[in-house]
């Protein structure tokens, strides 16, 4: 019956609301239980508007990372992003920042790339990382609570505060991570098809990754993805 429904329909939404509160209070816990690693960042909002960013843990890898990052520039970072990150992942390859991106969601594999690579972790299921069996020594996560990648970016950067310069922008490839070129110029890309005529008749130069060979060229969304990057990079979020 309609009435029987309702009562069924809130008692089904006091489990959703309280489970949600128990997986909350769990990834706390786990948060506090490996602060000596992990790096959380919290953003207080007004709307849209982002006023303040504080960390609430700053492990001393962390400490160690920003100090480097301060003398040697972004060039010295090396993340790996969690299975289900990878718009964020492909920002931080846009900013020139070494950066891979987990293929399948696969714990033991994200660790292993980490561990072997020297690379900081970066996830949303903080949970996952909860096990003895980890090695808590080598371990550097940083935990990104948010959905929204914006936001996501600018948590990292609240953790480990750099500077965007234009020269370092899409300096690796969004694709495969590769940091080598090709330059090619407009009748190079002509005589191979790889772009529209239109397209190439607008531009002056194009670059094409040696690795996985995308092609790349300065055009409107080069320039709407860099002034974008720009903004959230800056130290006052906009």
């Amino acid at each position: 019956s309609p009435l029987l429904f309702k009562h069924l329909n809130v008692k089904w939404n006091d489990v959703c609301l309280n489970k949600k509160a128990e997986n909350e209070a769990t990834r706390e816990m786990v948060i506090k239980s490996l602060s000596s690693v992990v790096a959380a960042a919290s953003i207080i909002k007004d709307g849209q508007q982002v006023i303040t960013a504080t960390a609430t843990s700053v492990p001393n890898w962390l400490i160690e990372l920003r100090k480097q990052v301060s003398e040697h520039g972004i060039s010295i970072l090396k993340f790996i992003v969690d299975h289900g990150l990878d718009k964020i992942g492909r920002w931080l390859r846009c900013l020139g920042i070494d950066t891979q991106i987990a293929s399948v969601k696969n714990v033991e594999q994200l660790l292993t790339t980490a561990f072997d690579e020297q690379r900081v972790i970066i996830t949303k299921d903080i949970l996952s990382f909860n096990s003895p069996k980890i090695n808590l020594e080598k371990l550097r996560v940083i935990h990104c609570s948010f959905d929204d990648s914006r936001l996501q970016l600018r948590q990292i950067v609240t953790l480990i505060p750099f500077s965007l310069k234009t020269n370092e922008f899409l300096s690796r490839c969004v694709k495969c991570n590769n940091d080598d070129f090709v330059e090619l110029t407009r009748e190079d890309v002509l005589r191979t098809g790889e772009a529209p005529e239109s397209i190439v008749m607008k531009q002056d130069a194009f670059f094409r990754c040696s690795k996985c060979v995308k092609l790349y060229w300065k055009g409107p969304h080069y320039r709407d993805q860099t002034e974008l990057l720009m903004d959230l990079t800056k130290p006052e979020f906009k």
